[in-house]
C-alpha cells in the first residue's frame, strides 16, 4: 500500500497556503512548532510570510504565564481580522488551562500535545505526522532539542500545565539516544534535553533518569549537551547519574534546579514532596564534585502563604548558593488548580517582593564576581524571557 492509499482521509493533491504563527514558549512546544512546520513542508504546503494570503492559520500556543496570554489573545485578533476566510487550527497547551482565550474565535481544530496526528486528515498529502516527527535544530534556543516525553510525575499546587501534560509518558532511552546519533550525522553537536520535568524520567516505565544519562555519557563524539529542569525531589534520587553527567566531556556543565522556594513552609504548601535542606546538602555536594558547574534555579515569589520570614529565606538561599542563571516570576493563581484555595497577596507586595530577589541576587553576584551573559550564546535568551538573568563566570 503506497502513501496515498494509507490516508484515506486527507485531501489528495492540494497544495495549501498556510500561516503558522510559532510562538516561543517552553522547549518542547517550540520543538512542536518545528515538527510541524517540516510535517507541512514534507507534504507539498506552502508556508506563506503574509497571515491575509492564507488559507489556513496554524497557532502554536504557550500560555504558561498571565503575559503570555494577553500577547496571545492580542495575536489571535489580529490573525483573524486579517484573514477572516481562512481556518484557524490551534495547537499546545492553551485549549487545556486558558480555554476562554477562544471565546471569541471559531478553531475548526484544537490540538493538544498529543493530538497533532489529527493534521493528516487536512494536510497528510505524501507523510503521515508520525513518521515525519523527529529532532530539528531549534533556532530559539540555539541547539537540537530531543524530548525525553510528555508530562510529569508531581501535583503541584501553583501548576496549571498538568491539564495539558498529564503523567509523565517518556520515550525509550534507545529512540532518545538515536536521536542524538542521526543529528550528529548530520553535523549538529549541541544538544537540549528537554521535558516537562526531566528529573521524573522513567517514573513510568521502570527507569530512571539515572540510566538514561548513563547512556547519553557514553556517546562517542564531541558535543554539547544540556540537561533540562530537574525538580529538587529527583536530583537527590538521581545524584550519582546527575554528578556523572556533569562531569563527562559531552555535558554543558549546566544544571538547571526547579527550585520555586527555600522556605519549607512554602514547599509544603506547594505540595513539593521535598525539604530545603536536602536541596542545600545536595547543591553543596555537586560544587565540590563538580568543578566548573554552572547553575541555574526557577523561583517563584509572592506565593499566597509566602510570609516575610519565609521570602527572607529564599533570598537568604540566593545568597548562600548564587546561581549563574536565574528566572524569578511573581506568583498568580491559575485557575482549576489547588492553590487557588489561598488568599492572593496583594499585588504590590509580590512586585517588590520580586524588585528584591533580583536586588539581592545581584549583590550576591557582584561579590562572587559573575558578569551577565547568556549561556544561548549566539541567542539574546534575555528577549525570551523577560525576567530571566543568564550569568556566567
Amino acid at each position: 500500500m503506497n502513501a496515498s492509499q494509507s490516508l484515506p482521509t486527507a485531501i489528495k493533491n492540494t497544495s495549501k497556503r498556510i500561516f503558522l504563527s510559532n510562538h516561543v514558549g517552553c522547549e518542547l512546544t517550540s520543538h512542536e512548532g518545528l515538527e510541524v512546520k517540516a510535517y507541512l513542508r514534507q507534504n507539498g504546503h506552502q508556508l506563506v510570510n503574509d497571515h491575509t494570503d492564507a488559507e489556513y492559520l496554524i497557532v502554536n500556543t504557550c500560555a504558561f504565564i498571565h503575559s503570555q496570554r494577553k500577547r496571545l489573545r492580542e495575536r489571535l485578533r489580529v490573525l483573524e481580522e486579517g484573514a477572516p476566510s481562512a481556518k484557524l487550527i490551534v495547537m499546545g497547551c492553551a485549549k487545556d488551562i486558558a480555554p476562554d482565550i477562544f471565546e471569541n474565535s471559531k478553531p475548526m481544530m484544537m490540538l493538544g500535545h498529543d493530538d497533532l496526528h489529527r493534521l493528516d486528515k487536512i494536510f497528510a498529502e505524501e507523510k503521515p505526522f508520525a513518521q515525519s516527527a523527529r529532532p530539528h535544530w531549534n533556532p530559539d534556543f540555539q541547539r537540537v532539542v530531543i524530548s525525553l516525553g510528555r508530562g510529569c510525575a508531581q501535583f503541584c499546587s501553583f501548576c496549571s500545565i498538568k491539564k495539558s501534560i498529564g503523567n509523565m509518558k517518556s520515550r525509550p532511552i534507545r529512540d532518545i539516544v538515536d536521536d542524538i546519533k542521526l543529528c550528529l550525522s548530520e553535523g549538529h553537536d549541541r544538544f537540549l534535553l528537554s521535558g516537562d520535568d526531566v528529573g521524573c524520567y522513567g517514573v513510568d516505565c521502570g527507569k530512571s533518569l539515572n540510566d538514561l544519562l548513563q547512556a547519553v555519557s557514553s556517546l562517542e563524539g564531541k558535543m554539547n549537551i544540556l540537561l533540562g529542569n530537574v525538580h529538587p525531589l529527583f536530583f537527590m534520587k538521581n545524584y550519582a547519574g546527575i554528578r556523572d553527567f556533569l562531569n563527562s566531556p559531552n555535558s554543558s556543565k549546566w544544571f538547571f534546579l526547579s527550585m520555586q522556594s527555600a522556605s519549607n513552609k512554602v514547599l509544603f504548601d506547594m505540595k513539593r514532596n521535598h525539604g530545603i535542606e536536602e536541596v542545600r546538602l545536595g547543591l553543596a555536594r555537586l560544587q565540590e564534585d563538580v568543578p566548573g558547574l554552572k547553575l541555574n534555579y526557577d523561583i517563584i515569589v509572592g506565593f499566597p502563604t509566602e510570609s516575610e520570614k519565609a521570602f527572607n529565606a529564599t533570598l537568604k538561599f540566593l545568597k548562600e548558593f548564587p546561581p549563574h542563571a536565574i528566572t524569578i516570576s511573581p506568583y498568580s493563581h491559575e485557575s482549576g488548580t489547588s492553590a487557588t484555595e489561598y488568599t492572593e497577596l496583594p499585588k504590590v507586595l509580590v512586585q517588590e517582593r520580586l524588585n528584591w530577589a533580583y536586588a539581592i541576587y545581584g549583590s550576591a553576584l557582584q561579590k562572587k564576581g559573575l558578569r551577565v551573559e547568556t549561556w544561548g550564546d549566539e541567542v539574546d535568551m534575555l528577549n525570551l524571557k523577560s525576567t530571566t538573568l543568564k550569568i556566567l563566570p
